[in-house]
C-alpha cells in the first residue's frame, strides 16, 4: 500500500461515485486508495438485453478511470459485480485498457476458498499486480484461511493487502461483527501482511427503509473501527480505515421504470 493512504473508499464505479472522487481535494486525494467495484454491463428493461458489448463497457470504464482518478497514488479494481464465472478474466482485460501502473487487482473471496479460474486469471496478471488488495469476510479460523488463500492464490503476504470485509452490518448485530473483526485483527496481525484494512458498511440497500420525514444513520463503521482502534496492543499493526461510503454492499440494478424517490441522502 502506498504510505500516503489512509483511507480506502469502496466504489461502485458508477456516475455519481466516480464524480464525486474526481471532486475532491489534491490534499484527500492523495491520501486515499480507492477500491473501484466494477459494475456488470447496464441492462437495456426496453429490449431486455445488456445495453452494450463487454468491450465497449470495459473500454468507458477505463477512460471515466484516466479522467477521474487524476492525483491518487493508488487504486484498486474488483470484479466481484460482473456478471459470469471470468469476472476476474474480463478485469484483466480492464487492467490493459487502463495501463496504469497506479492499478492494481483486488480479488473478494465469497466462498470457502478461491476457485480454479480465479487462480487462473490471477497467474495471469500477477506479473503487473504485485500489491494486490484480498478482501476476505470475519470468520472463524481467519487467519490460517487468509494465508491459505494467499497461497492458493501464489501471493507472498508481503505484496498482499489484507482487507477485513465486515460487509453491511447493522445496529442489531454491530456487537456481534466487532467481536469477529476483532478476532480477525488479533489473527491478521500474526502475519507479515503488507497491510490491514478494515472495511464495513452501515448504510441501508434500500433508502425506502428511511422513515418520512427523515433519519439520522449512525456509522456504525466508523464507531467499530474507533472501538477497535482502542483495544490494539501497544506494538500490533494498525489497520488502514475503508468504508462503502454511502451505499450498501449489495445494490441491486433496479428497472428505472419501476423506481419511485423515496428518500435523499444529506
Amino acid at each position: 500500500m502506498h504510505p500516503n493512504v489512509i483511507y480506502l473508499p469502496i466504489v461502485k464505479w458508477k456516475m455519481g461515485e466516480y464524480s464525486a472522487v474526481s471532486a475532491l481535494s489534491t490534499d484527500v486525494k492523495a491520501a486515499i486508495a480507492p477500491v473501484l467495484e466494477i459494475p456488470n454491463v447496464p441492462w437495456n428493461f426496453n429490449t431486455d438485453s445488456p445495453a452494450r458489448s463487454m468491450e465497449s463497457h470495459l473500454e468507458a470504464i477505463a477512460e471515466q478511470i484516466r479522467e477521474n482518478l487524476v492525483g491518487v497514488p493508488e487504486f484498486f479494481v474488483d470484479g466481484r459485480l460482473l456478471s459470469g464465472d471470468d469476472g476476474l478474466v474480463q478485469l484483466s482485460r480492464l487492467l490493459t485498457l487502463v495501463n496504469d501502473p497506479r492499478c492494481k487487482l483486488a480479488i473478494s473471496i465469497e466462498d470457502a476458498s478461491p476457485d480454479t479460474s480465479q487462480q487462473a486469471a490471477y497467474e495471469l496478471m500477477a506479473p503487473a499486480n504485485a500489491d494486490v488488495l484480498l478482501r476476505i469476510s470475519p470468520r472463524r479460523h481467519f487467519g490460517r484461511f487468509a494465508s491459505k488463500t494467499a497461497e492458493a492464490l501464489g501471493i507472498e503476504p508481503a505484496q498482499c493487502n489484507l482487507m477485513i470485509d465486515c460487509g453491511d452490518i447493522r445496529q442489531d448485530d454491530v456487537e456481534i461483527v466487532g467481536v469477529a473483526a476483532s478476532a480477525a485483527l488479533d489473527a491478521a496481525s500474526t502475519t507479515p501482511w503488507s497491510s490491514i484494512v478494515l472495511g464495513a458498511t452501515s448504510f441501508p440497500q434500500y433508502l425506502s427503509e428511511v422513515r418520512p420525514p427523515y433519519a439520522e444513520l449512525p456509522r456504525l463503521e466508523w464507531l467499530l473501527y474507533r472501538e477497535l482502534l482502542a483495544e490494539l496492543e501497544e506494538g500490533s499493526p494498525r489497520p488502514i480505515y475503508a468504508d462503502y461510503a454511502v451505499t450498501s454492499r449489495n445494490v441491486d440494478e433496479l428497472d428505472p421504470r419501476m423506481i419511485s424517490v423515496s428518500a435523499a441522502i444529506r
